[in-house]
């Protein structure tokens, strides 16, 4: 189920002249490049080629910065900004609109399938290096389907992130390959489609995990770029055995961040009267997450799209729990500590796991007035805490 909803997260203003033009940028935590256009992004702009003509598409376009500025390059042309992030695609929805570019939409996609099917000049990405050389790959791959013939691929990556493994793996598999620029760490690279090119498959970047547990096997449907997509980590076990150990009366059960949903199809299955919800912002999670309810058989759980849990206003949780996603910094964080303080029932509980525990113990001890660590192992804590409660 998709929803959306203006989040409950600071704004930041990103003023920039990018290839001699002024730009102004609206966007929030969890998106990369949230104060500044960082200097990746700049040093790509600024070595790639598009004639007035080109119909280009962005992957993994955040909230619109390079997206932009190739629409006004492409000025007779058209852009699609492509990015599998909710909070993404309505940051550069807004971001079109401010900076007067008609020529360029926004498309919220996951998959070759996704997106509209145009013979394109032009693609670029630039994506998070915490997402790893293989999702580079595939984002690589997408984008030489996407071509037409004698097409142009761009794309950035990072020396100390996989990069150089990455051009080598494109060179045997496409040829045709051009390091642009090298500066400090960063490499551009350009790849131009030739004749009978591989075709993407999604099915190369997709597996099936099993986890043998007390109550039974569970199976889950994972995909790269998503997180721990080996097996269950550490962490999230370490954070069920805690809340199994509390044994605390269960209601409603919200999953914050769900990811392929780990959590919250284990609480449901160990927990079959309640009523349990997954949430996450990233359409290759959710997915992930619904098919996974299915492949398990749980019957008492849902996934939902939304970067705010606030979709869920009017309903009362007795417990939130989040494995949440600390790359994305304290914005988003510290939103979903706030949010389930907003959500929970009057005696409802909050569990986080996290690997430094402090600045969060602070920010829950702020909204929730109580915080207490149940268990610390493998460099894990986990958190816990208890509306209408105060140490």
């Amino acid at each position: 189920m998709k929803k959306n909803i203006t989040a409950n997260i600071p704004t930041y203003s990103v003023n920039e002249t990018l290839l001699n033009r002024k730009y102004h940028f609206l966007t929030a935590g969890g998106l990369p490049s949230k104060k500044e256009v960082n200097k990746a992004y700049k040093l790509l702009l600024s070595t790639l080629s598009i004639s007035p003509k080109s119909t280009v598409f962005n992957l993994e376009c955040g909230y619109g910065n390079i997206g932009i500025v190739l629409a006004n390059l492409a000025s007779s042309g058209f852009v699609h900004l492509i990015d599998r992030n909710i909070r993404a695609q309505r940051f550069a929805e807004i971001n079109l609109k401010s900076n007067n570019v008609y020529n360029a939409k926004v498309v919220l996609a996951d998959t070759v399938e996704e997106i509209e099917k145009i013979s394109f000049d032009v693609g670029v990405t630039a994506p998070s290096v915490h997402k790893g050389s293989k999702y580079l790959y595939e984002l690589i791959e997408m984008g030489i389907t996407l071509l037409k013939e004698g097409g142009e691929f761009y794309f950035v990556g990072k020396t100390d992130k996989g990069v150089r493994s990455v051009v080598r793996q494109t060179e045997e598999q496409f040829g045709n390959v051009e390091i642009l620029r090298k500066r400090n760490k960063w490499w551009v690279v350009k790849v131009i489609k030739k004749t009978k090119a591989k075709i993407y498959d999604p099915r190369n970047y997709e597996r099936i995990i099993e986890e043998k547990l007390e109550d039974g096997t569970y199976k889950f449907f994972t995909k790269c770029g998503l997180f721990s997509i080996k097996r269950i980590d550490k962490g999230t076990k370490l954070l069920l055995d805690s809340i199994e150990k509390e044994n605390a009366p269960t209601n409603k059960i919200l999953d914050w961040g769900c990811g392929y949903g780990a959590i919250g199809i284990l609480m449901a299955a160990s927990n079959k009267q309640a009523e349990v919800y997954l949430m996450d912002s990233d359409l290759r999670a959710y997915k992930a997450a619904q098919k996974n309810i299915s492949l398990n058989g749980i019957k008492n759980a849902e996934a939902y799209l939304s970067d705010s849990a606030l979709i869920f206003k009017n309903i009362k949780f007795s417990k939130v729990i989040t494995n949440p996603p600390t790359h994305s910094g304290n914005d988003v964080c510290f939103q979903i500590i706030q949010e389930a303080y907003q959500l929970l029932d009057k005696n409802g509980q909050f569990y986080m796991v996290v690997m430094r525990p402090i600045g969060y113990e602070k920010e829950i001890t702020r909204i929730f007035g109580n915080v207490k660590r149940l268990q610390e192992k493998n460099g894990y804590t986990i958190l816990q805490s208890q509306k209408g409660y105060s140490s």
